[in-house]
């Protein structure tokens, strides 16, 4: 009876890419991608609505590289870096309106 079938294996595979300085026929390991926690974080501290995913993105990096997805490990740190670039503009967006405002309001009280 051949088992081999039957028993789930995981393989990781490591993706490589051509060095163009290096001469003809030579390898590098492709780097493993960042999970990008500071941008989480960052996303968590300007515009907290979106780091609920930045979070869950780069909790899912080290999982997939240890599944041997390292395409969607990359996409999943890329996501969580513009999640947090996208949180940096809404809270400053944010902040801004929230001071023209204010200064609205208060001019309206002293004009009374």
């Amino acid at each position: 009876m051949n088992y081999s079938d039957d028993v789930p294996t995981t393989r990781i595979e490591q993706q490589q890419w051509i060095d163009p300085t290096a001469p003809s026929g030579h390898w590098k390991p492709r780097e493993a991608p960042k999970a990008n926690g500071g941008w989480a974080v960052t996303a968590l501290l300007f515009f907290w609505p979106l780091a609920f995913v930045a979070f869950s993105r780069a909790l899912s990096v080290p999982t997939l590289l240890a599944l041997g997805r390292v395409q969607e490990a990359q996409e999943a740190s890329d996501s969580v870096a513009r999640l947090g670039k996208i949180a940096v503009v809404c809270g400053i967006a944010v902040a801004v309106l929230a001071v023209v405002i204010q200064m609205v309001v208060l001019r309206d009280m002293t004009s009374v």
